[in-house]
Parts: C-alpha cells; sequence; structure tokens
C-alpha cells in the first residue's frame, strides 16, 4: 500500500469515528504485561491529560520511535528516538503550542496495533495563530510496551498557523 492510499485510508477512518464519542476513561494502575495495549493507549492520553508526561515512559520501549509528519516549519515535525527523543518532542511542542482543545474520540485495537481517532486545536505561541486538525496516532506494540508511534494530521493547517501563510 503507498503512502497516497495509507493516508486516504486513515482519513476515511477519521471520518467514520470523529462523531463517535469516546467510552469511558480506563486508569492504568497495574504494570504495562497485566494491561491490554488499549488500556495502555488510554492511559497514555489519561496521563499527558494531566500533564504526566515522564511517568508515561513506562508504557515506551527504551528505543520507541516517535513519528510526525516531517516539515521544517514545525519545530517538533520530525522522527525522535527514545525516551529522551519523547521528551524532546513534548518540550518541543508545549514550547510551541497552547492546548485549546484535545479530543480522543475512539480507540481501535488489532493485536500489536492501536489506533486512536482524535482531533485537536491548538494556538502557535509564535505567531498567535490558531489550526484546528483531526488526527489519527498509531501505536505499535512489542513486548507489551509501545515500539513506536506515528501521527497523521491535516499539516497544512499546521504549517500555515505556523508560518502565517
Amino acid at each position: 500500500m503507498n503512502i497516497n492510499t495509507r493516508y486516504l485510508l486513515l482519513i476515511v477512518i477519521q471520518t467514520l469515528f470523529l462523531t463517535t464519542a469516546c467510552a469511558g476513561n480506563h486508569q492504568v494502575t497495574q504494570s504495562t504485561k497485566k494491561l491490554g495495549n488499549e488500556a495502555i493507549v488510554q492511559g497514555i492520553y489519561d496521563g499527558f491529560a494531566k500533564g504526566t508526561c515522564e511517568e508515561n515512559l513506562v508504557y515506551m520501549a527504551d528505543d520507541v520511535i516517535w513519528a510526525h509528519p516531517v516539515y521544517e516549519e514545525i519545530p517538533f515535525a520530525r522522527v525522535f528516538k527514545g525516551h529522551d527523543g519523547v521528551r524532546e518532542f513534548f518540550e518541543q511542542a508545549i514550547g510551541s503550542l497552547n492546548v485549546l482543545d484535545q479530543q480522543l474520540y475512539k480507540l481501535v485495537s488489532d493485536g500489536d496495533t492501536v489506533v486512536a481517532i482524535g482531533s485537536e486545536r491548538m494556538e502557535v505561541k509564535a505567531t498567535g495563530l490558531e489550526y484546528f486538525t483531526p488526527w489519527t496516532h498509531v501505536f505499535t506494540f512489542e513486548d507489551g510496551k509501545i515500539a513506536r508511534f506515528d501521527e497523521y494530521v491535516d499539516t497544512a493547517a499546521m504549517i500555515n498557523a505556523f508560518t502565517g501563510r
């Protein structure tokens, strides 16, 4: 499947689920081996909402890959590696953006893959401009931990807000 087909498929999935409310919040309190992958991902989002990025690293492999579509206009738009890379991603994103609204609508899991569907409305601190984008996050697990994260967003909306175009 080529990248355009994959991207189109993700947009279709987003469209199908964007109006579906996320069912219930799950607190992650057990070890990763006792939790299902979907519960781990839900716990990651719960942690991010509380501002506990550091505590979420326990659910990630030491050599985790954290990938955002790469565009030079977006400071955190690149591939990050390892726990230090994940920390750097969030430091750059938090340093660049004010979160106006972020919603997790649906989690879909199949074996070692969990797909999260949601949306965000952000303000770029440097320009004061806002953007809205639906997103799809794909978490790939190995040995009970997140080995890879891939983010699919409306990069054109983000670039416009970062550049003022």
